[in-house]
């Protein structure tokens, strides 16, 4: 009797222990408008102009923040001229800051596009043990991520399968894992 009585006892104080509600999240202060603007030199190169509501000829990425935008999302391909290299973006980088928008950059880690069906190695990449490998991603990311200061950084572009086939694969043996992992690690070193 006396034991059922501790049991009872016991079950009305779990009943009654209080229910702890987690705090509601705190939104942030900033709601981000962009767009992937990655081209812009290069469509500028070409000779196109922009204008804005009005018909006015002006700075793409002026009217862009007139119109609410305030990051501008960059692709940097593993290349050291040309198309969506670091170079390029270095003017255009500043370009953006001075407009007082921030940066989304998204390394492709590749000489080109990177995608579901494209992942490639840069070329100065190709032969390199793993180790080697992962030296270089880290390396690269953090040298970009200190050149231009993004606010935000995407490891790889859509990497669903992984990234730089073949030793990137997403295939269970860990080194898709590791390569993801020397990203970061560049992009903390960095900042």
């Amino acid at each position: 009797m006396r034991c059922s009585h501790i049991l009872f006892f016991f079950l009305i104080l779990i009943s009654c222990k209080p229910t702890v509600t987690p705090p509601e999240p705190t939104p942030s202060a900033t709601i981000l408008k962009g767009t992937d603007f990655s081209q812009l030199p290069k469509i500028e190169a070409e000779g196109f102009v922009f204008r804005d509501a009005d018909s006015i000829a002006r700075d793409a990425v002026g009217i862009l923040k007139d119109a609410g935008l305030n990051v501008i999302r960059l692709k940097v391909w593993n290349n050291a001229t040309g198309d969506a290299s670091l170079e390029e973006l270095v003017p255009f980088a500043q370009r953006i800051r001075a407009a007082g928008m921030k940066i989304m950059l998204t390394m492709h880690y590749s000489n080109t596009w990177a995608d579901p069906g494209s992942q490639d190695i840069p070329t100065q990449w190709q032969n390199l043990s793993t180790e080697a490998l992962c030296d270089s991603v880290r390396a690269f990311t953090s040298k970009v991520v200190q050149t231009l200061g993004p606010e935000y950084i995407q490891i790889g572009n859509e990497i669903n399968h992984g990234f730089m086939h073949p030793a990137g694969l997403r295939n269970g043996d860990g080194t898709f894992q590791k390569l993801l992992e020397a990203g970061i690690s560049g992009a903390k070193d960095a900042d």
